[in-house]
């Protein structure tokens, strides 16, 4: 069962939309994941009408796809495309960080601090659906620290795509750092008010941290393992 609340009755299609836009972004659906409209009417509370033009929303958006007229999935994992989202990442997240570093108040950097910590935490313990979301709460709170919402719209657009994918990093793509992890690096930039510092941090984390993912991705690509098994076998208990 999603972790999806009822919405209230005005403005139905608008919340749904914004149900499964941050579910889609939290990383709580997998890649390649069926769901049918009149199951999540239910689980919402609400009819199939309002599910129905929010999913056509999302599908304008590419996050989700058709695959039939009373059901949809979320995209399957794909090398090319995460590559392509990757490399957008790359240019505008630096952007991104060397904004918030000249804005970014002192309890703003502790709330990304305190979101970094329960991503280690979370890694530690092997719960991997929390060391998603804790990676996302980080990376949008850099975003919307840069206080550009063209910006942040741009990002949380890639985010919605690339959400379902980043449930592969765990177990099978675990990210690793040759020195500190370089989501302390940026903290630290972001508190000594150093853009470039913060700029080439977050860089380096979507590099550095994310190479095992592209390899991952690669091997799923050319047939070597499938991301289905790969995701029932990180469900399964330690």
């Amino acid at each position: 069962m999603l972790p999806l609340k009822k919405v209230a009755r005005e403005n139905l299609a608008t919340r749904a939309y914004g149900q499964l836009r941050e579910a889609l972004m939290q990383g709580q659906l997998k890649p390649g994941q069926r769901l049918k409209i009149n199951e999540l009417a239910v689980m919402l509370g609400v009819s199939d009408t309002p599910i129905r033009e929010a999913v056509m929303q999302l599908l304008r958006e590419q996050a989700l796809e058709f695959t039939s007229s009373q059901s949809f999935q979320v995209p399957k994992a794909s090398f090319r495309r995460y590559a392509e989202i990757r490399e957008i990442r790359l240019r505008l997240e630096p952007l991104a960080a060397e904004k918030a570093a000249a804005l970014i108040a002192p309890d703003a950097v502790a709330v990304l601090e305190q979101a970094h910590s329960a991503l280690v935490a979370a890694e530690a313990r092997g719960d991997w659906r929390d060391a998603v979301y804790q990676n996302y709460v980080f990376h949008l709170g850099v975003c919307h620290a840069a206080e550009m919402p063209s910006l942040t719209t741009i990002l949380e657009s890639l985010w919605l795509q690339s959400g379902p994918t980043l449930n592969l990093l765990y177990p099978h793509a675990l990210p690793h750092y040759a020195g500190e992890h370089q989501h302390v690096r940026l903290i630290r930039s972001l508190r000594e008010r150093d853009a470039a510092a913060a700029g080439n941090a977050i860089r380096a984390d979507l590099e550095e941290g994310g190479a095992a993912l592209m390899d991952l991705l690669k091997a799923i690509e050319e047939g070597r393992v499938t991301a289905p098994d790969l995701l029932e076998a990180a469900e399964r208990p330690a």
